[in-house]
């Protein structure tokens, strides 16, 4: 007890002395900079750092100089007990840039201080500042050593504390060599919680082998397209949703808007040729196809699709639900992927699936042009535009050949496909695989206005499979033919055309999926 309050009788004194000692240090390290002096400014630091303690009464041991190569950059890391941890850096490392909170800018002549130093001040934990804060840190990293403290704050009982998000997303993206130092005693010297100074404590400095940068760098490079008018505007209100689960992750992302039909195309083009690693469709069935389409063979890039749309029939594939949930979420940056096959018709490429007949019709109704959905358009809508189309629907004379065989028939529906789901309910392929290197055809044949209720009344559950006016089948091509030019959608986007080639790309597109979901892979 009598040292402790000795401790804190001293303390005061100690710290007037070192305010006015490092008032006077600052002004003459400003008059340094604003000559230019930057040798002046690097020795003056280092000397004020290393005096410090001696004025305490306390001196600092140093182990480990020799792994600091002379010339080299790195990223310093360091433990971060007590006011004293800068001080204790900057002796053995005067010429230092600093990364941290951006509250010790607000600190008088010390900002000024800092700011000499290239100090790289940590903001609000979202992406848009993330991706600018490790930019600052790669750039300063250049010409200096920087330091970090990655608990971001002082511990307040002596053991380490977590290490903040932004600090995994610099491991993940830099590849300078990483210095970690160990500071002891400086937490029993003067933590954050107490007044006085432990003029008692032995305070040593640790500096560890360098570890390599380019072995524990992540190279995944992530770019999420957003079609902002999907689903009524839900790809737009989704924004702040995914910078919110980018900014958790810390990943190195960026978010693209789309601005018109096929213009995900380009931005998935661009995307590809920037070197990103994951490129990712925010949006319906439709943004989904054209992200995908310039990534089809691409099998060391990995896709995905985070639901925003409409119908949302392709997420049914990959196993996760409508709209995801924070569970999903997670599940989702787990990154479990698959490779599945693609279909092909026309020039055109479909992920889930082609329809001719009765469900191109209802495609047709809901597309006031290329590429623009009819206004109003929902769930609610899809439902009128099938129940129109079955009531006045007439079907026209196909020619089919597959496995060898030709047949003509008057054709109600003809899917083809590689998902099972269509319209935002109808398992019109409930036997599809997406992953084994078959097309699923399902071809219903011309049906009177009762039967046309009755198929269609079964599609949701699947079981119309098993009804004598439909067949069902798998195969690797197939060829369709119309005497004249009708509609067809591919993954929901709506063309027009008389003949129609459709085969399949085996395992073409390396995709995210949700293993503990009901997907329609094999595993």
């Amino acid at each position: 007890m009598p040292n402790r309050k000795i401790h804190i009788i001293l303390s005061a004194p100690v710290y007037l002395m070192l305010y006015v000692y490092t008032v006077v240090v600052v002004l003459l390290i400003l008059i340094m900079a604003y000559l230019h002096c930057r040798r002046g400014v690097r020795l003056l630091s280092g000397f004020w750092a290393r005096s410090i303690f001696p004025l305490i009464g306390k001196k600092v041991h140093i182990k480990g100089k020799e792994n600091i190569k002379k010339g080299e950059r790195y990223i310093l890391l360091a433990n971060h007990a007590s006011m004293f941890d800068i001080m204790a850096i900057m002796a053995f490392y005067p010429d230092v840039s600093w990364f941290g909170h951006e509250r010790l800018l607000r600190i008088p002549l010390f900002k000024q201080m800092l700011l000499i130093t290239d100090y790289i001040p940590m903001h609000i934990n979202n992406i848009r500042n993330t991706r600018i804060m490790l930019n600052n840190l790669e750039e300063k990293a250049k010409d200096r050593t920087v330091a970090i403290f990655p608990e971001g704050t002082r511990t307040l009982d002596g053991k380490l504390n977590s290490f903040y998000r932004g600090f995994i997303h610099l491991l993940r993206a830099t590849e300078h060599d990483i210095l970690p130092v160990t500071l002891n005693g400086f937490y029993k010297l003067k933590p954050k919680n107490r007044f006085s100074i432990h003029f008692g404590s032995r305070l040593e400095v640790f500096i560890h082998p360098p570890l390599e940068g380019k072995k524990m760098a992540n190279k995944e490079k992530w770019c999420f397209i957003v079609n902002p008018t999907a689903g009524g505007g839900s790809g737009k209100k989704l924004i702040p949703r995914l910078e919110e689960q980018l900014a958790k992750r810390t990943l190195d992302a960026t978010i693209l808007l789309t601005e018109r039909h096929n213009h995900a195309i380009e931005l998935s083009k661009r995307c590809l040729e920037d070197g990103c690693t994951h490129i990712i469709a925010v949006g319906g069935d439709g943004t989904m196809n054209e992200v995908a389409r310039p990534l089809i063979g691409q099998k060391q890039l990995t896709t995905g699709l985070i639901p925003a749309g409409t119908g949302n029939d392709f997420i049914q594939i990959l196993g996760f639900p409508d709209r995801f949930s924070e569970t999903d979420w997670d599940i989702f940056f787990r990154q479990s992927s698959i490779h599945m096959d693609v279909g092909q018709v026309n020039g055109l490429h479909f992920l889930n699936g082609m329809g001719l007949g009765f469900d191109a019709q209802v495609a047709a109704e809901n597309y006031v042009e290329p590429g623009e959905v009819a206004k109003a358009s929902g769930k609610g809508k899809y439902i009128w535009h099938i129940v129109k189309t079955l009531l006045f629907y007439k079907e026209g004379k196909v020619t089919i050949t597959s496995r060898d065989k030709q047949q003509e028939s008057d054709c109600f529906i003809n899917t083809i496909s590689v998902g099972r789901r269509f319209a935002g309910s109808f398992f019109l392929t409930p036997e599809a695989i997406a992953n084994d290197g078959l097309l699923d055809v399902c071809m219903i044949r011309k049906l009177n206005l009762l039967q046309r209720f009755k198929i269609l009344s079964m599609v949701p559950k699947g079981t119309h499979v098993r009804d004598k006016k439909v067949d069902y089948y798998q195969t690797e091509k197939i060829n369709v033919d119309f005497e004249k030019k009708v509609p067809f959608h591919v993954d929901g986007e709506l063309y027009f055309d008389t003949h129609f080639k459709v085969s399949l790309l085996p395992s073409a597109l390396h995709i995210i999926f949700n293993p503990e979901g009901k997907h329609f892979f094999n595993e």
